[in-house]
């Protein structure tokens, strides 16, 4: 979603660092969303480098604004990284995702909850926690 803006949010981030200015504003402006990320990297790029797969990952969710970097922490990532890693799954699972076009004119929003919905009870389910305890009901949706 990020990849047509790259170049101008990177360029525009040294142009306001290097003048001492809080780049996020302008930053925010260039990308055309509501976050951005400041890394020359892409997942293609962390994949290209397997041996520091999950350095170069970290680094390159450290990159993205602040309110896109909190979803991130609140849902313990680091962690996850080092587990995958540690268990030697990190490669497949983040060339799995790079392989899916995940962008907005793609999947729906709807779509979207559906599949974080299902990839949610999935890991609940392998984690042995109670059935239906990170499920939001269908109505609950519709009143949001």
């Amino acid at each position: 979603m990020l990849g047509p803006t790259k170049k101008s949010v990177l360029a525009e981030n040294a142009i306001r660092t290097k003048a001492g200015i809080n780049p996020e504003p302008f930053l925010l402006r260039k990308s055309g969303a509501s976050f951005y990320n400041t890394s020359p990297m892409d997942l293609q790029a962390i994949l290209g480098d397997q041996d520091h797969i999950a350095v170069n990952l970290d680094a390159y969710i450290q990159s993205f604004s602040l309110a896109a970097r909190d979803i991130f922490v609140r849902f313990k990532f680091a962690g996850q990284i080092e587990y995958m890693a540690s268990k030697g799954l990190l490669y497949l699972v983040t060339e799995k995702f790079a392989a899916f076009d995940l962008h907005p004119d793609k999947v729906s929003n709807d779509e979207m909850g559906t599949i974080f919905e299902e990839l949610i009870r999935k890991f609940a389910e392998l984690s042995n926690e109670t059935a239906g305890e990170h499920f939001t009901p269908r109505e609950v949706i519709r009143l949001m």
